[in-house]
């Protein structure tokens, strides 16, 4: 159990590494700070939105940008460095999704959950 626990850590902390990677890149790309955008919560999860809708929403606050998200070279900037993260981050999630199952099954095991109560559990956490 310990070492899945420093799995998952580990793990979170490629995750965030490469996250915020991507979004300093990005920031300076378009000149302008995430935090800055007011569809923030969007561009900071970009691995979990398809690549139009990142566009979009540049786009639509192409006034707070220091270059202009409707030229070509922009979105094929953008879409070479998106499509760069999302393989390096596509596995990662993956593996943390199973890590993850895998420690509750666990738990649930130990605490001698039976299928009805498991249920219960994961319902109550969705």
């Amino acid at each position: 159990m310990a070492h899945l626990a420093e799995e998952m850590i580990r793990m979170n902390r490629k995750k965030q590494e490469e996250i915020r990677g991507f979004l300093a890149w990005l920031e300076d790309f378009i000149g302008a700070g995430v935090d800055d955008l007011s569809n923030k919560t969007k561009v900071q999860a970009y691995y979990e939105i398809e690549f139009p809708e990142l566009l979009a929403v540049l786009k639509k606050k192409k006034r707070k940008l220091a270059c202009d998200p409707s030229r070509r070279a922009f979105g094929e900037d953008l879409r070479r460095e998106y499509s760069a993260t999302v393989e390096k981050l596509a596995p990662l999630l993956l593996r943390i999704g199973e890590v993850d199952r895998l420690i509750d099954a666990i738990v649930y095991r130990l605490y001698g959950l039976t299928a009805e109560e498991v249920a219960i559990v994961e319902g109550s956490l969705s």
